[in-house]
């Protein structure tokens, strides 16, 4: 068996990150490799259960019969699945779309890993995509053109889009086996690839509720909080003092009215 280090180490590689990677872990074989359309059936619904509405929201509609969120129920239960289903569909037509001369068709601006167990069944993903370096502002659903990203970073005075990862997500019956730390280290091998020296995130910022286990995570793997210049500051009207960790406050920036902390991890 393979040592873990030594996986994270190869996965870290630029020079050695291979798709499909497969390796043994304590409880069996597993594989990294890019999202297929066969995976849709088994990711979607994960999806969905991750960051739609529970059933325990649905118990709460009928106790309160809230209109407004019976809309928003409506619109995770029909319409959601379908804006993720249209989303993947695109970003794995992008991944096939790349121009590396020396890997044809592997490694382009916007890639969506996975992990895959011995059963063929896809257990986790992550994406990793090249974003224009804007803290006030989350990639949205469905990938858009470098030449945008581009025009938009020139308009708004920010630097070249940079290596920016979304959607770590490990299905709950599989969480507690080091997968998010594994597909981590993909990505991250794929930022090295891009001769990028930095990698970005966004991650919630509460942490009594959803905040506290990732941000836990990034900070294992070296993942820093980007603190605001004093001009960011002296805009800032939101007062994020509610935080469990008051050193991370600076680096919490309301994004689409959500308070999230972005970070950042050097790559050596």
């Amino acid at each position: 068996m393979i040592k873990r280090e030594r996986i994270f180490e190869e996965l870290q590689d630029p020079t050695k990150l291979i798709l499909p990677y497969s390796f043994d872990n304590t409880i069996e074989t597993v594989i990294v490799r890019h999202l297929e359309m066969k995976d849709m059936q088994a990711l979607i619904p994960m999806i969905v259960r991750e960051f739609g509405t529970s059933l325990k929201d649905l118990e709460f509609f009928w106790k309160k019969r809230d209109i407004k969120f019976f809309v928003e129920l409506w619109f995770d239960r029909l319409i959601f699945p379908w804006i993720v289903r249209v989303s993947l569909v695109l970003k794995i037509e992008r991944q096939r779309d790349g121009d590396n001369v020396d890997l044809p068709n592997i490694f382009p601006d916007h890639n969506i890993f996975c992990l895959e167990n011995a059963s063929k069944e896809v257990v986790g993903m992550v994406e990793l995509s090249k974003q224009p370096l804007d803290p006030n502002m989350n990639p949205g659903p469905m990938p858009v053109p470098m030449l945008m990203k581009n025009a938009y970073c020139k308009y708004k005075r920010l630097p070249p889009p940079n290596a920016w990862v979304t959607n770590l997500l490990i299905g709950e019956e599989y969480r507690g086996r080091g997968y998010s730390k594994t597909l981590m280290k993909a990505v991250e091998g794929l930022a090295k690839r891009w001769e990028f020296d930095t990698i970005y995130l966004h991650v919630d910022s509460d942490t009594q509720n959803g905040g506290r286990i990732p941000q836990n995570l990034y900070q294992r793997l070296g993942y820093r909080p980007v603190e605001k210049t004093t001009d960011e500051n002296e805009t800032q009207e939101d007062d994020f003092s509610w935080m469990s960790n008051s050193n991370f406050q600076s680096g919490v920036y309301m994004v689409e009215g959500v308070p999230l902390l972005f970070m950042r991890r050097e790559l050596s």
